[in-house]
């Protein structure tokens, strides 16, 4: 298996359902890391967000969906949140006041299941150590090496 690539809340949205804005640029994305063999990693957590939100228009897809990317897809992998996760991202909002709690998590699951990619289509993500690659084309990458701002939780 290649590289691991952890998906966001809002992009495992945009594979759920074709109605969203970005569905279809979200589906291409993925479909080029599956032929270079990557690994699909979300946190458990996003499961909460998935399903509120998707049963809202289809509850059996939703449901079947979730399923699937948890216990029949091979291409996809859940990272349980850790107590050090937790940690982490507590003593980085000890430092950081604007700092958004639920982007945290995701990162720390993102950089603890030792992806090298995040892809997402929050603005308002952190931007620390692991680049952020964007299927909403308004939105720009961010690779860390081009930046100031090199940081990690």
């Amino acid at each position: 298996m290649g590289n691991k690539v952890f998906l966001d809340t809002n992009i495992l949205l945009d594979i759920l359902s074709s109605e969203r804005s970005n569905s279809q640029d979200t589906r291409g994305l993925l479909l080029r890391y599956g032929d270079e063999k990557a690994k699909f990693v979300f946190n458990d957590l996003s499961l909460n967000t998935l399903y509120y939100i998707g049963s809202k228009t289809d509850r059996n897809t939703t449901f079947n969906f979730m399923k699937d990317i948890t216990f029949n897809n091979p291409l996809f992998e859940v990272y349980y949140t850790k107590e050090r996760d937790l940690k982490e991202v507590y003593d980085y909002m000890d430092k950081s006041t604007n700092a958004d709690f639920e982007d945290l998590l995701q990162y720390a699951a993102a950089k603890n299941s030792g992806c090298s990619v995040i892809v997402t289509n929050d603005k308002n993500f952190p931007q620390l150590d692991i680049p952020l690659i964007r299927t909403n084309p308004s939105i720009e990458d961010y690779h860390p090496n081009n930046s100031d701002t090199y940081i990690s939780i």
